[in-house]
């Protein structure tokens, strides 16, 4: 999960957590169509708003809908 985080942040964007939740969406999907197997094993939800990876989410929560800033990602 954190690498879609440090990705954005290369890109020196924030990423809020409804893209994150999105992006686990289409990566699950998309390494299930090749692999043949789950990319992780969370179960994703259909909220109200798209699709949810609930242990994520809830670890993001608190950023609200503005961007996910981890300082470990910061490149100097």
């Amino acid at each position: 999960m954190k690498c879609f985080i440090k990705k954005e942040r290369i890109r020196w964007q924030d990423i809020a957590n409804l893209k994150l939740q999105k992006l686990l969406y289409y990566a699950q999907g998309c390494f299930l169509a090749v692999a043949g197997a789950p990319l992780f094993l969370e179960d994703i939800l259909a909220w109200q708003h798209g699709p949810v990876v609930e242990p994520v989410y809830y670890q993001y929560k608190g950023y609200g809908s503005g961007g996910i800033f981890q300082k470990e990602y910061i490149i100097q």
